[in-house]
């Protein structure tokens, strides 16, 4: 299936394509969403936030990973979501 067709169909809610094809088509999105945690984890790897303060970058890392798990969950859920209305 096309990106164009995924996309129609799953906006309409009438999804009709396999779990490992939605997983494909949202592999991007992955990219775009962790963005930003993986933007504060390279700044803090560099050492180029604030002063190099441990506790700092420390919180930071933490903020990113927590990130990561929050993004991640929302994801997991969409799927669920699309794979339910995909049986209905």
């Amino acid at each position: 299936m096309k990106q164009s067709q995924i996309k129609k169909q799953f906006e309409t809610g009438r999804l009709a394509v396999s779990r490992s094809e939605l997983y494909q088509h949202y592999g991007s999105v992955l990219v775009i969403l962790f963005m930003p945690a993986v933007m504060i984890l390279d700044k803090v790897s560099e050492g180029t936030l604030w002063d190099q303060t441990p506790v700092a970058e420390l919180i930071l890392v933490e903020l990113a990973l927590f990130i990561f798990y929050l993004q991640y969950q929302a994801l997991r859920f969409k799927i669920r979501w699309v794979m339910r209305k995909k049986r209905i």
